[in-house]
């Protein structure tokens, strides 16, 4: 049985605003996290802990901030837009 993961790898992709947050304001960053992390981790990495508006998903699907993280997954993080 391989030893469980310490670490894993997620993709985090920033819309709207939040794309201000990326070093190269791309919008999308790779980050290496403790094995076990949730989307909340995400929000205190990126001072988003206070902000209720920021949805997230993970793997196209609306999450959590307690649902856990696994290795190669996808995470959107967004802002509401406002249309007319």
């Amino acid at each position: 049985m391989p030893a469980p993961l310490e670490e894993i790898r997620v993709t985090v992709r920033l819309h709207a605003e939040l794309e201000r947050l990326s070093p190269d304001r791309s919008g999308i960053i790779e980050l290496t996290l403790p094995a076990r992390s949730t989307v909340a981790e995400l929000f205190r990495r990126f001072d988003l802990a206070g902000r209720e508006a920021v949805i997230a998903a993970v793997n196209g699907e609306l999450a959590r901030k307690d649902s856990g993280l696994k290795d190669g997954d996808r995470v959107d993080l967004v802002t509401p837009m406002l249309g007319g």
